[in-house]
């Protein structure tokens, strides 16, 4: 393709700069496209690679969705939320990157455009990549209010508030449709550009602020636990008149001794076994841990919440990430930059944008062991039923040859 080559989209060329003009023929036919072949085949190297994410996306995001539901014990409050992402993410992978990469294929070799298709593709990347913002504010509030106040979270939330979060995210999904609506409306496409831009960074900026002050506060938390352990350890060694070298010492005791097997009745016995235990202190009540001022079940919610808040930022963060390479294509564009490289990049942010959709079952599945557990069993049931069908369809060809 080359600079002289324009892009043909029929009849509907010529229209007014309204909603449906920039829904449908954003790209008339006057567009030109100033592309070498080497710029080409970065293209066409994109949707390969957009392609092989599709159906990665698709099957990981399905396991976790099928994991999430046949699991009880998983059907939590914030364990809905990363089931309403992993649903997001599995349409993004459904319907935005077969249309995104069939579209631009379309139009870089064919050099043809499909109003139709055009429309579809530009509301659904649209409505999937404002709702993972939504959602992650949406999880980083849950996160905050488990962190912050527990009790009310386990009273109202825990308890009750399944269904309240199905109502939830259903306004959610219904928001965002209004909110995309509105953004799309506008006349121009620079504005597009802003509008958006200043929701994501507005989003995004305060779900970064809410994972700082959980970091911080889950930290915090540990450090209290840690520092109550120390003294009450302190306090048990002087009740009971035991100090560290009498420790050491009957460790060293029990490394250095020396068993020997008897054979006769298959134990173990040793030469010297009751003047060891006689000159060795009394160290059953040092194993045994001192009662702290924290309870187990909050130190258990707290490596927890650890696990969850690190599940969340990692979810940020591959989304901030995937988002820089779009955003550098959008401040090149308000900056009236518009040449070779900005389209391919423009191509390849699309790539990162869709990396994100796959990462993002995999940090569910590194984060949660509930989760990841609840996957492997759903692999390990497929693998079971089908060494079961191949077993007897081999058990009924046997006894049709026979």
């Amino acid at each position: 393709m080359t600079k002289n080559d324009t892009l043909d989209v029929g009849s509907n060329s010529v229209i007014d700069s309204t909603l449906y003009y920039f829904f449908t023929c954003g790209i008339t036919s006057g567009t030109k496209y100033p592309l070498d072949d080497s710029n080409v085949n970065a293209i066409l190297a994109s949707i390969g690679v957009n392609l092989i994410i599709c159906a990665s996306t698709i099957i990981s995001n399905f396991l976790v969705i099928l994991a999430i539901y046949q699991t009880p014990t998983l059907k939590t409050p914030s364990n809905y939320l990363l089931m309403n992402a992993a649903i997001s993410d599995f349409l993004y992978g459904l319907i935005c990157i077969p249309l995104f990469s069939g579209n631009f294929l379309r139009i870089y070799i064919q050099k043809s455009h499909d109003c139709n298709l055009f429309i579809i593709m530009m509301a659904s990347i649209h409505f999937f990549g404002i709702l993972s913002f939504w959602i992650i504010l949406a999880v980083a509030v849950d996160r905050y209010i488990a962190v912050f106040k527990p009790y009310y979270y386990h009273e109202h939330i825990s308890c009750e508030g399944v269904q309240k979060y199905r109502y939830g995210i259903v306004t959610l999904w219904a928001a965002d449709a209004i909110f995309v609506t509105v953004a799309l409306a506008l006349k121009t496409f620079n504005a597009i550009l802003i509008f958006e831009a200043a929701c994501f960074l507005l989003i995004g900026g305060y779900s970064f602020f809410i994972h700082i002050k959980i970091y911080n506060q889950v930290r915090s938390v540990s450090c209290d636990i840690q520092t109550q352990q120390t003294p009450n350890m302190e306090r048990h060694f002087k009740e009971h008149n035991i100090n560290s070298e009498q420790v050491d010492s009957a460790n060293r005791k029990k490394s250095t001794s020396i068993s020997k097997v008897d054979l006769t009745n298959g134990h173990l016995s040793s030469p010297n076994r009751q003047q060891d235990e006689t000159s060795q202190p009394n160290t059953s009540k040092i194993t045994k841990k001192p009662t702290t001022r924290t309870k187990p079940s909050q130190r258990r919610l707290t490596r927890q919440e650890r696990r969850v808040a690190l599940l969340t930022f990692l979810m940020l963060a591959s989304m901030f990430i995937g988002y820089i390479p779009y955003a550098v294509v959008t401040a090149a564009w308000l900056s009236g930059i518009d040449t070779d490289w900005t389209t391919v990049l423009n191509m390849w942010g699309f790539t990162f944008i869709a990396l994100k959709t796959l990462l993002n079952p995999i940090i569910f599945c590194f984060s949660l062991k509930s989760i990841r557990n609840a996957v492997g069993k759903i692999l390990t049931r497929g693998r079971i039923r089908n060494k079961h069908e191949i077993t007897s369809t081999s058990a009924s060809n046997r006894n049709n040859v026979c």
